[in-house]
């Protein structure tokens, strides 16, 4: 007769597990939501992501100084846990390259992850 075997031994044997992310993610794109955000994650622990929104949050005009703050945020002690993103904006709008340049040059060591907006979902909330 076998022994039973539990399935994270029979998986992941003598290998490095995989780590374990969020499963939720929060959207903030003001100054003042992104820092409240952090707050709360600093609160409740590493339990959700936050996404710095430069596509809905940054004012027509303002784009530059937007991803910048986004930066300066994410480089401040505030962003303890190291668990902040950004969204650029969608590629046909003018500003999504400046975003990454801004983004990655700037807070490249601290920023969790960059996200796309989907294109086609927002093409669906403008009927």
């Amino acid at each position: 007769m076998s022994t039973a075997v539990h399935p994270n031994q029979a998986l992941f044997g003598g290998e490095k597990p995989f780590p374990v992310i969020p499963s939720c993610e929060h959207f903030a794109g003001s100054e003042k939501l992104i820092l409240k955000a952090l707050a709360l994650q600093d609160t409740l622990g590493p339990i959700f992501d936050i996404t710095c929104d430069c596509e809905d949050g940054a004012a027509a005009g303002q784009e530059r100084e937007h991803a910048e703050m986004i930066v300066r945020v994410l480089n401040s002690d505030a962003n303890k846990h190291r668990m902040a993103g950004a969204r650029i904006h969608d590629y046909t709008h003018a500003s999504w390259k400046q975003d990454v340049d801004i983004l990655v040059g700037g807070a490249g060591k601290v920023l969790a992850y960059i996200t796309i907006p989907n294109r086609l979902a927002r093409r669906r909330r403008r009927r």
